[in-house]
């Protein structure tokens, strides 16, 4: 049935409605009230309810008609979703449509895109809401932005004022690094009193770091230290021959002294008598054929001769001599008389060197004997690594290190360097004329603003200016 056939016609409300009644009512006040609602009961009711239950049946789409729609066939809801329906199937299958469907995202990913972004300007707290209605909260700690700054020379301490109205004390020493030097395996490097020390670390020199030259002449010096060794050894063992030599010869000085003591005493034998080591020689010596040839001159012509052949031997026994001239190699005083054995005794007692430094004996090296000049150190300071104290003077440029410069050369690059940086540091009148443009800043204006876009894409969150 057509919807056109539940519309309240006038011949209803002339019928039904109060029109109907008498213009005074005089029915009892459930009577007057059921006037009043019989247009509603008898006419509308049923109407509306049937009207209802045609929309809501399955034919109730075809009854509502439908502005013309283009590309769209049919006059009623029902025809119209009947060709959308076709158009969505056939479009369904469509190559564009499908590639186009592969592109769409998932709702888990698009929940959580951002839909909307506020700023609390008291906090600097961005908070960006997704679709979900999840919340990002980004605290951009605006309030702790220093707005002035002064210095305190007492502390030697930047002092900033944040935006809170807080401070904040940096002292600036935090911009200096204390110590600026690597150590390596060779160079360590001290700090004490602003004073950097450099030294060489103990067995840290290797071959590679020595002149070829200088290596050359330490291996000729090696093999000297070897040859010197050998020859040491050699000496070593020839010392202990000889003092087993000396031995032998004190052995035999203790043996000369008492065949010295013997000549000397057979000399005595010889030009006077008296030792009773010699049978006959009170009458067989000098004094006796002198006195003897006082006596008879037959017979001091033979006594002489026996007394001056006595006093040789006696000369030759005492010193290895015969009238004034040594003996021969055949005579048997050579090298058997007691000067000759009184000379070995004292070779044998130790010649040479006595005493060192005031002291005898066997000598032991001490502190003190010798000075670093006598062993080749006399530019080489008495002193620790640590406590070295280079003298330098501040170089008169900027310049980089160079290897191989000495270190007096080095400390002055490096003293300049420190000083220029201290100086810069200092330096709050923006030295390098930074613009804000450079700074990717907004130009100080109090009475310019800035607009910007903000939104997510694969790489995170951005902020597009105007300009951009």
């Amino acid at each position: 049935m057509s919807l056109d056939s539940y519309k309240i016609q006038d011949s209803d409300i002339a019928a039904k409605g109060v029109i109907s009644a008498p213009n005074k009512l005089t029915g009892t006040a459930q009577e007057n009230k059921a006037v009043f609602d019989k247009l509603i009961r008898e006419a509308v009711k049923g109407l509306y309810n049937s009207l209802i239950d045609a929309l809501v049946g399955t034919g109730g789409a075809g009854e509502i008609g439908v502005t013309a729609i283009t590309g769209v066939t049919g006059g009623d809801i029902q025809t119209v979703l009947g060709s959308l329906k076709t158009l969505l199937d056939t479009k369904a299958g469509d190559t564009a449509t499908t590639a186009a469907l592969a592109l769409k995202s998932d709702k888990s990913v698009t929940n959580l895109h951002f839909k909307a972004v506020s700023l609390d300007s008291d906090t600097g707290v961005f908070t960006f809401t997704r679709e979900d209605g999840t919340t990002l909260t980004i605290d951009t700690v605006l309030e702790k932005v220093a707005t002035n700054w002064t210095y305190d020379a007492d502390t030697q301490s930047l002092v900033l004022t944040l935006a809170d109205g807080s401070t904040v004390s940096v002292p600036l020493s935090a911009f200096i690094t204390e110590t600026e030097f690597d150590e390596s395996s060779t160079i360590t490097f001290t700090v004490t009193n602003h004073v950097v020390t450099a030294a060489i670390k103990s067995g840290s020199i290797t071959d590679d770091m020595l002149d070829s030259d200088l290596i050359t002449t330490l291996q000729g010096l090696v093999g000297d230290a070897a040859d010197s060794a050998t020859a040491a050894h050699q000496d070593e063992e020839a010392a202990k021959g000889y003092k087993q030599n000396a031995s032998d010869s004190a052995g035999a000085a203790a043996n000369s002294q008492t065949a010295a003591a013997a000549s000397a005493t057979l000399a005595q034998s010889y030009a006077e008598g008296g030792t009773n080591t010699r049978t006959g020689e009170d009458t067989d010596n000098a004094k006796y054929y002198k006195e003897q040839a006082a006596g008879s001159a037959s017979s001091a012509s033979s006594s002489a001769t026996a007394a001056d052949g006595s006093a040789e031997d006696a000369e030759a026994w005492a010193v290895g001599q015969r009238d004034g001239t040594d003996v021969g190699d055949t005579d048997p005083t050579y090298h058997n008389n007691a000067k000759y054995w009184a000379e070995i005794a004292e070779q044998a007692a130790g010649g040479g060197v006595t005493s060192f430094n005031g002291r005898t004996g066997v000598v032991e090296p001490q502190a003190g004997d010798y000075t670093k000049d006598m062993v080749g150190l006399g530019n080489v300071p008495n002193v620790t690594t640590n406590d070295q104290e280079p003298t330098y003077e501040a170089a008169v440029n900027l310049t980089a290190l160079s290897t191989g410069e000495k270190l007096s050369v080095a400390f002055g690059k490096i003293a300049k360097a420190i000083s220029s940086l201290i100086t810069h540091l200092a330096d709050t009148n923006n030295p390098h004329s930074v613009t804000a443009a450079q700074a990717g800043a907004v130009a100080k204006d109090a009475n310019s603003s800035v607009a910007f876009t903000m939104g997510v894409d694969a790489g995170g969150l951005y902020m597009v200016t105007p300009d951009e």
